[in-house]
């Protein structure tokens, strides 16, 4: 008995083969990681970007009844993390994955819905964050820590002293503690807790020994342009080019 050739249809989705598949995978991972290196299979954050993106692109090809819908769906994916990643600052050259977002935002990051979520959760139950966890303290909280730090023990005696450069060695130690605080805790209150002592401590000592915050040497001298008689605009010289304030 001969079985006749069934007509290939461009739009079955079980023509899709796994390697193809995998590879629509690896596209979701390069928007985030265009140049992953060696430590890709060891770095705790590209193995859960890689668990989100291969989670995503099985929810939808399952939604989907056609090839053009399975990658208008994954388009989407990809233009939804385009989006965030716009909205974000850049993370460091020196670090391929520095521009993962922290765990708690990768499902935004992903675009993934309330159910899809749960879904996710309901097969990685270890990616679940307590609300105190360490992994929440992103860069941007970082960094205005170590500003408020700043305005609160150290205020600068006038405003173009962060410019002109004599406020580089209190912010130097600033950043130097916070990063302590940051490897030593366990959890947010932790960090929180650890960075304030560093901080006070650093200002009762230099108190006690008399050691002056501001440093009296102008490195980046400022330029006053007067723009009428009661207002001016500041211009500082800096290291990186010409700063308005």
């Amino acid at each position: 008995m001969v079985i006749p050739e069934l007509p290939y249809d461009d739009d079955d989705l079980s023509t899709l083969e796994r390697g193809l598949r995998q590879y629509m995978i690896t596209k979701i991972v390069r928007e985030a990681v265009p140049r992953p290196n060696s430590d890709a299979k060891n770095d705790a954050r590209m193995i859960e970007l890689k668990e989100y993106a291969t989670f995503m692109e099985k929810k939808s090809f399952e939604k989907v009844q056609t090839k053009d819908e399975y990658y208008a769906e994954l388009a989407r994916i990809i233009l939804s993390m385009q989006k965030h990643l716009q909205s974000r600052p850049k993370g460091s050259y020196e670090d391929p994955y520095s521009n993962i977002p922290p765990s708690h935002e990768l499902a935004d990051f992903l675009g993934l819905s309330a159910q899809e979520r749960d879904e996710f959760y309901l097969l990685h139950p270890h990616r679940l964050l307590k609300p105190n966890a360490k992994s929440r303290i992103t860069r941007r909280i970082r960094i205005h820590v170590i500003d408020k730090l700043g305005l609160m023990l150290f205020p600068a005696p006038d405003q173009n002293a962060y410019y002109d450069g004599r406020m580089d060695r209190i912010i130097r130690k600033l950043r130097n503690l916070e990063a302590e605080a940051f490897r030593e805790c366990i959890d947010c209150d932790d960090y929180y807790n650890l960075a304030s002592i560093k901080a006070y401590k650093l200002h009762k000592t230099m108190k006690k020994n008399g050691e002056h915050y501001v440093d009296h040497e102008v490195k980046y001298p400022a330029i006053h342009i007067y723009t009428s008689a009661n207002s001016f605009e500041s211009f500082a010289l800096a290291e990186s080019g010409i700063v308005i304030e």
